[in-house]
């Protein structure tokens, strides 16, 4: 799945969610590390405060945009805003 990824991307995980069991979620981390083994830029913030598809909580949201904002601009050129204290901490939080 995963695997057929040439460059490099950004996802989040919820720490619950109905359409993906444990396992996959695992094994989706696993095949992020082996991308991540090939010098492959992959960010993956887990926000196990969240439950279900998307990022419903404002603070989680926000730390993710910044992420994402971040990540687009190393990788498209251009400006990104410096992420707020705030959303730098959900985002270390979440990377742990």
């Amino acid at each position: 799945m995963i695997k057929n990824f040439l460059d490099e991307f950004i996802v989040t995980f919820q720490g619950t969610t109905l359409y993906l069991s444990k396992a996959e979620s695992r094994e989706l981390q696993k095949e992020y590390e082996a991308l991540r083994k090939k010098r492959h830029e992959v960010d993956y913030p887990l926000f196990p405060d969240e439950d279900g598809h998307g990022l419903a909580r404002p603070e989680n949201r926000l730390a993710f945009y910044a992420a994402a904002e971040q990540f687009l601009a190393r990788h498209l050129g251009g400006h990104a805003e410096a992420p707020t204290p705030e959303e730098e901490l959900r985002l270390r939080e979440s990377r742990q």
